[in-house]
């Protein structure tokens, strides 16, 4: 026996004994990459679209920023891991998308005010006058010639738009390369799981994201002591958290130099090894549904807090959601690798879509704000367990070599074009109808795909003849040659 084959054999009997919350060397820099990168992310990201309506930006602008967020996963997320697979290039990429991520959230500070042009056009004294600048920054639009502030408010869109189009790259590239490195490193290490190594960055989620909160209400308190002579980015009370975002992403470079990298050498023809794999019906049929939990997923992310406020809930409360969320997350990741392997992925995707079917009709049948904390636990199941199963599934049908280009053709199909277009068709179905049709159409839409994959898995299982109709054995493709 060789010492490679030694050392499998005892990873594998220490992973048989292990516990889900003992730590194994090996895994320890991943855990905290994903810890100290996603509560990079968790400091910032829930302040973003605060941060854009104080700058003097119209919902109408916003709302387009936070459709280019996944509009950009889609573009950008299947060309970062084509690269690192066919280049073998994976740390390399990694640092630089960390460090770029870390980097562009703060330049954020450095974009003016659409009120910070207005000196140029306006009497000096009028400017100065602090009730023309509360009124301008509580009513930017009426605080404007109308021929003149249509060109203010486009160069501050123009500059966030490039800055989020360029940070949300970088995201992107990011985590869909850790997620596929992650799931390599744990089948080479069995007894180890992607949900053991990733429920740190829903923990990391519950400590950082109140931390952040409680910097920007400090450092509001002592704004008032800057004067409007200073500089625009000190005056801004999102600068600690927004620094801290840098401080944090650099930091995760340290661990992540320290991880482990499964590195295999590419097929020659990536655009064919990809038309064979999506030669699937089965890999076609749960695209679509992944499509269709990225949808879900982007009308919660994007419409819940606003159905909350619209039934007079605290920001404590919405506070709360959060916890809630990532509490229920956190077991569901631990366990995810056991559920899958007993019960299969095409299981786990009905579970998860079923659950988001309740979980929709159940926000719009509530009349209390509260009443959303109960539904909030199918958070672990939609989010934490389907994920897992997403990123295992990729991992099964990903060819050697190509395990980055699955994963980020995967991540851009849920968290880029699905969540767009639950971005914009549940804008339009919100401000048509309501929120209430909204979250009824979406579950309606979620049961249809689940009645349909379940139809599709009746099929495919009937007609194939890799094994047994049973969900408990390894999910193959079928060769449809």
């Amino acid at each position: 026996m060789d010492e490679k084959t030694q050392i499998l054999l005892e990873h594998q009997e220490d992973g048989d004994q292990r516990r889900w919350y003992s730590v194994d060397r090996t895994f320890l820099p991943v855990k905290m990459v994903y810890f100290i990168y996603i509560a990079s992310l968790a400091v910032v990201r829930p302040y973003v679209p605060v941060f854009m309506f104080e700058l003097g930006m119209n919902a109408f602008q916003v709302g387009i920023l936070r459709c280019l967020e996944p509009l950009t996963s889609f573009l950008t997320s299947p060309v970062w891991g084509s690269i690192a697979d066919r280049f073998n290039v994976h740390r390399i990429l990694m640092v630089f998308t960390a460090v770029g991520s870390s980097l562009c959230i703060p330049l954020m500070l450095l974009v003016p005010p659409v009120d910070y042009f207005e000196p140029i056009f306006f009497n000096e004294s009028d400017w100065r006058n602090q009730s023309r600048v509360h009124h301008v920054k509580e009513n930017p639009i009426q605080g404007y010639h109308d021929d003149i502030f249509p060109w203010f408010s486009l160069t501050t869109f123009c500059l966030m738009a490039l800055l989020m189009f360029v940070n949300n790259s970088f995201i992107a590239g990011f985590v869909p390369l850790l997620d596929a490195n992650t799931i390599q490193l744990c089948k080479k290490y069995p007894g180890n799981s992607y949900g053991g190594q990733r429920w740190l960055g829903a923990f990391a989620v519950i400590i950082f994201s109140p931390i952040a909160g409680l910097m920007v209400d400090s450092y509001a308190s002592i704004q008032a002591s800057i004067g409007y002579d200073s500089l625009y980015f000190l005056q801004n009370h999102y600068l600690l958290s927004f620094t801290m975002v840098t401080l944090l992403g650099l930091l995760s470079i340290i661990p992540l130099l320290k991880m482990e990298m499964i590195s295999k050498s590419s097929p020659e023809s990536f655009s064919n090894e990809v038309r064979e794999i999506f030669k699937s019906p089965d890999v076609m049929m749960t695209f679509i549904l992944v499509l269709i939990v990225g949808s879900c997923k982007g009308i919660v992310g994007a419409f819940l807090f606003i159905f909350l406020r619209d039934l007079g809930a605290s920001k404590l409360l919405m506070g709360t959601t959060l916890i809630v969320t990532c509490l229920t997350e956190v077991p569901c990741l631990v366990w995810s690798k056991k559920v899958i392997d007993k019960f299969g992925c095409p299981a786990i995707f009905c579970l998860g879509l079923f659950a988001y079917v309740i979980r929709l009709l159940g926000y719009s049948v509530i009349t209390e704000p509260w009443q959303v904390l109960p539904i909030e636990t199918l958070h672990g199941i939609c989010y934490g367990l389907l994920w897992a199963n997403c990123t295992e599934y990729a991992n099964r049908i990903a060819p050697d070599g190509m395990a980055a280009t699955l994963q980020s053709i995967m991540h851009a199909t849920k968290a880029g074009v699905g969540e767009m277009l639950g971005v914009i068709l549940g804008g339009l179905l919100y401000e048509r109808n309501g929120a209430r049709v909204m979250f009824q159409t979406s579950a309606l839409v979620a049961a249809v795909t689940l009645v349909a994959y379940s139809i599709h898995l009746f099929v495919f299982y009937r007609n194939d003849a890799s094994g047994p109709r049973t969900v408990k054995r390894d999910w193959k493709i079928v060769n449809q040659s």
